[in-house]
């Protein structure tokens, strides 16, 4: 018995006879009438497609031969057994498509298609042959913030002060393991925690990239880099590069880009195609804050706190230190040092930073920053205070408000380049070299 398809279709504007062979339907070739011998041999039959007038058809290459019998073994778009005709115009047409197997989209012979934001596939003629390359993703959607002691600000707009002393998950697929960002966190003091060191790992090309504070390198793999600007690693969609005092962290093939200011700060920016993908202290990313705490379960923490511990990193936390900030009074009790945190922070409300007011709220960013400053040693307390300023100026750069020579404008948070180098807030990623 032979079994096969045939399906009548229409887009609306043509009209096409598709065919179908599965493997192993087609028992027999030739008919008794035709000299066959238990269906093989004689005069074996012709396959194909016609109009039904005796002029117009289209047979399928082998028939009238023994080989027909392989018929679901080949195809004329690309999908063994599948055969497709365009049967509206006054002559029958092979159709010349490509089919992704995996997804089933049928694109037309020099198209494009992208059946995710890092694979492009172009339908190629001899065949047709779909041919896919892997492409950078464009790393269009929102950013994940954490600076001083440390705050979070996730990628749906929530803000956390989560104190752990381990390591952590910050962003990761939630239901592979495809790539993960984590951070491990070291006391500040008795009250309060800082990042020490960001990891940054992609499992299935061996992959491990540590960014540690003290001193500012780039770890590929066991191996220290170089300290000069420039492209540190490069290779199958993946790039670290050091770009003035930052090192990036180019995930291209999920569509992340993680910049590491050597300090406290750390900024994830992921792409819009990574949404409902992606969780960790970062936050969901699916536009819904009320389930940013979600915890690796799936579950919802209660606080703070709850949801912090839930992305401890296995084995990084013998004695585990857990401190939630919110509610935590100030650290200093000298009158003098609360004072001056009230007076420095007070510069991101008004003044050169007036124009990101208008679009980005500063208060939160101040009360952060007044913490950090009672809260950091007296060794520490510059640094943290220049973090601060540096994260409200980095959103509001990300909100389209660029605050251009904010640090010689403050008088502070000056920057020493590498000789033959100068400092600029806002800079090419790729600066040119000879």
């Amino acid at each position: 018995t032979n079994t096969f398809q045939c399906v009548l279709a229409t887009d609306g504007r043509c009209t096409y006879a598709i065919l179908l062979y599965a493997d192993g339907e087609i028992q027999w070739t030739t008919g008794d009438a035709d000299g066959g011998a238990n269906g093989l041999g004689g005069n074996p039959a012709q396959v194909g497609f016609n109009k039904g007038d005796g002029v117009e058809f289209d047979t399928i290459p082998n028939s009238g031969t023994d080989f027909i019998i392989n018929v679901a073994s080949n195809s004329n778009v690309g999908v063994d057994g599948l055969y497709i005709y365009k049967i509206s115009d006054a002559d029958i047409a092979t159709v010349h498509v490509c089919i992704d197997q995996n997804t089933g989209a049928v694109s037309q012979v020099n198209d494009e298609y992208q059946p995710d934001c890092s694979t492009r596939c172009t339908c190629d003629n001899p065949g047709p042959q779909l041919n896919c390359q892997t492409v950078p993703c464009p790393i269009d959607g929102p950013t994940c913030r954490i600076n001083g002691d440390p705050h979070y600000y996730t990628f749906d707009g929530n803000a956390h002060h989560y104190q752990g002393r381990c390591e952590y998950t910050l962003v990761q697929y939630c239901n592979s393991n495809g790539f993960s960002i984590r951070a491990r966190n070291q006391g500040h003091n008795d009250r309060v925690s800082c990042i020490s060191e960001v990891t940054v790992s992609v499992p299935g090309d061996n992959l491990n990239i540590v960014l540690p504070r003290r001193p500012n390198q780039v770890i590929i793999n066991g191996q220290a880099q170089s300290n000069q600007a420039g492209t540190l690693y490069n290779s199958n969609g993946l790039e670290v590069r050091r770009v003035g005092i930052k090192v990036f962290v180019f995930l291209n093939r999920f569509g992340v880009r993680l910049s590491w200011n050597g300090q406290y700060g750390v900024e994830v920016t992921v792409a819009t195609s990574t949404m409902n993908q992606i969780c960790g202290l970062c936050g969901t990313y699916n536009g819904n804050r009320n389930d940013d705490f979600q915890r690796p379960d799936g579950n919802i923490a209660n606080s703070v706190t709850e949801f912090g511990d839930s992305w401890l990193v296995p084995g990084t936390c013998p004695a585990v230190g857990k401190r939630d900030a919110q509610g935590v009074p100030g650290c200093s009790e000298d009158p003098a040092v609360i004072q001056a945190g009230q007076e420095r922070c007070s510069v991101l409300s008004g003044g050169i930073f007036a124009a990101c007011n208008q679009v980005l709220d500063p208060t939160q960013f101040i009360e952060d920053c007044q913490f950090d400053y009672c809260c950091c040693s007296d060794t520490e307390r510059e640094a943290c205070y220049c973090d601060n300023i540096e994260a409200y100026a980095a959103a509001c750069a990300a909100a389209g408000v660029s605050i251009s020579n904010w640090r010689n404008s403050l008088g502070a948070c000056t920057i020493q380049c590498q000789t033959g180098m100068v400092y600029r807030q806002c800079g090419s990623l790729c600066p040119a070299t000879c």
